[in-house]
């Protein structure tokens, strides 16, 4: 049955591209994350790792790693889910991988983490996707880059 609930969430985001073009369930994952975060936000969960944290957890999986990178304003985040199952893209579906990161995975995350970072421009490259490469790890490198040069934030705050 879960398989099916994929399939049609799947088609769902295939025919929103259709309709409103790639743009729009970009738009609508990045809202849904930053909602997400100013419910986190309200529970008094500030730091954006804690808050990654949760999120993950909350869709079944474990941070393994989010290790700064030396000399860069960048860090390098590891996601192991049970049985090579992604929660938001399933199981090896090559031709949809690409899609879901894009439409739905970027998208959320950046909005999830902006509202703990307002100062910072974030981008996130997945190096590693279970859909994709048939494993049990989501990884990523989030960059983050101030976007206001007069502003002094720390990232590990």
């Amino acid at each position: 049955m879960y398989v099916d609930v994929l399939k049609f969430f799947q088609g769902f985001i295939k025919h929103m591209v259709f309709i409103g073009g790639e743009n729009l369930p970009k738009t609508v994952s990045t809202s849904m994350g930053r909602k997400l975060a100013d419910f986190y936000i309200k529970k008094n969960v500030v730091n954006w790792q804690d808050a990654l944290t949760m999120m993950i957890e909350g869709m079944g999986g474990k941070i393994e790693k989010i290790e700064k990178i030396e000399n860069k304003e960048e860090y390098n985040v590891v996601v192991k889910y049970g049985d090579n199952f992604c929660p938001i893209g399933g199981q090896i579906h090559t031709k949809n991988a690409s899609m879901i990161v894009d439409s739905i995975c970027i998208p959320y995350t950046i909005g999830f983490i902006s509202k703990f970072l307002k100062n910072y421009k974030i981008d996130i490259e997945f190096t590693g996707c279970i859909p994709r490469e048939s494993d049990n790890r989501c990884r990523a490198i989030f960059k983050f880059a101030l976007s206001d040069t007069n502003t002094q934030f720390k990232l590990n705050q």
